[in-house]
């Protein structure tokens, strides 16, 4: 599922162009006051401080209850799209 939605990424941005705002759910959760801020003024929508407080960043740290074996499976797997994701993102802001 995971490799599938970040592929959808490239085939949106094909269609709709710069009118697409990636998020990246480890930053949302970490850093929600400033990604949300940044997520608000994209939707042109006025944003409110108090609507981070339902976003909680115990999720991040569920990498750390899996095996050896399955960091090294979700690496293989997931890492390739996740690296292209994360360039092509970057490419978008920089425009």
């Amino acid at each position: 599922a995971y490799i599938g939605k970040a592929s959808q990424l490239f085939e949106i941005h094909e269609h709709i162009g710069n009118k697409i705002l990636v998020v990246d759910y480890d930053d949302l959760v970490t850093n929600k006051s400033i990604q949300l801020e940044e997520i608000y003024r994209f939707l042109n929508i006025e944003y409110q401080s108090s609507y981070g407080e339902l976003i909680h960043s115990s999720s991040v740290d569920k990498s750390k209850k899996l095996t050896k074996n399955e960091v090294k499976m979700i690496d293989e797997i997931c890492m390739p799209i996740y690296t292209k994701s994360m360039s092509y993102i970057l490419s978008l802001t920089n425009n």
